[in-house]
């Protein structure tokens, strides 16, 4: 049963931030080619499937599973996303930043 509501969760989690995220291009008049849409999506359904595994060993009581699977899932899931926003969210016209 826990594995339905975390599903149901993160569907309506990835749709709401496809809307979020195509509202603030929108507002801020960001050029966002099909590529940055194509990582995007990619990045949401690989956090996607990283919930999915956890709440399935949850669902299982698999700790140990839990654990070292869902760390090195969220890590990756957390670095991708950061590297995500600096290079395809701020990354605006490929303007030279001052160091």
């Amino acid at each position: 049963m826990i594995e339905f509501i975390a599903g149901g969760l993160v569907v309506t989690c990835m749709v709401l931030a496809i809307c979020c995220l195509f509202l603030y291009v929108r507002k801020n008049k960001i050029k966002f080619a099909w590529w940055k849409w194509a990582l995007s999506i990619i990045w949401l359904l690989y956090t996607d499937i990283s919930v999915a595994f956890l709440s399935t060993t949850i669902g299982e009581n698999e700790l140990g599973a839990t654990l070292r699977g869902g760390g090195a899932f969220v890590a990756i899931a957390v670095v991708t996303g950061i590297v995500l926003f600096r290079f395809v969210i701020l990354n605006k016209g490929g303007k030279k930043r001052d160091a």
